[in-house]
């Protein structure tokens, strides 16, 4: 009989890592930005959840802001030991933008690096936020979810962190309309491609 739940836990938990670990992946990917360093996370984060499977289950929550908490405490570990490391620099990403254009591609390329910069000037937990509701597509219901703070909280100060980064990139000469795609708040996903398939997380509108 154990044997049989067991078994049964172990179908669970593989069925929800195939459901998942793009997704996961991907998060992990855009925010520590190699591709090593994302595989080494990603896969810390499944064998804490292996680990924490029987807990989780007995509460029959949803799998997937868990499994995003567990990224976000690892990616804090990490960032932890690499002080040093700028937002701008965490790319190994060669092209994100998802289009033939060559004028578009170019422009990217040149706003990718301000991005970063203007990105790295917020404090870790608003980089996240931004990074949950913009890059991950993810209502804020979620978002309260994943960090445990109440929904009006999140709302709230995605909206503060997104009028600093608006207002760093106009200081540099970029104005928000320009580059909307990113940081669109109707809250549908940014026009991106799967880092997995070879693109960054942000691209301009087409």
């Amino acid at each position: 009989m154990n044997g049989t739940i067991r078994d049964r836990s172990k179908e669970r938990f593989l069925a929800t890592y195939e459901q998942t670990f793009e997704t996961i992946f991907n998060y992990v990917w855009r925010r520590v930005g190699t591709r090593s360093d994302a595989e080494d996370l990603t896969a810390t984060v499944y064998l804490k959840a292996w680990r924490a499977w029987p807990k989780f289950r007995e509460h029959k929550g949803t799998a997937l802001p868990w499994l995003y908490r567990i990224a976000g405490n690892e990616m804090s570990s990490y960032f932890r030991k690499h002080q040093n490391l700028k937002f701008e620099e965490l790319t190994d990403h060669e092209d994100p933008v998802a289009t033939t254009d060559l004028e578009r591609r170019t422009e990217w390329r040149q706003f990718r690096p301000v991005l970063g910069q203007a990105m790295a000037s917020l404090k870790t937990l608003d980089q996240d936020l931004l990074a949950l509701r913009f890059f991950e597509g993810l209502s804020f219901r979620e978002i309260a979810q994943i960090t445990g703070k109440r929904e009006g909280s999140v709302i709230m100060r995605v909206q503060r962190a997104l009028a600093r980064l608006q207002e760093t990139l106009t200081k540099k000469g970029y104005d928000h309309e320009r580059f909307e795609g990113c940081f669109d708040e109707s809250g549908e996903r940014i026009h991106t491609q799967s880092p997995i398939q070879g693109s960054a997380a942000c691209a301009p509108p087409r």
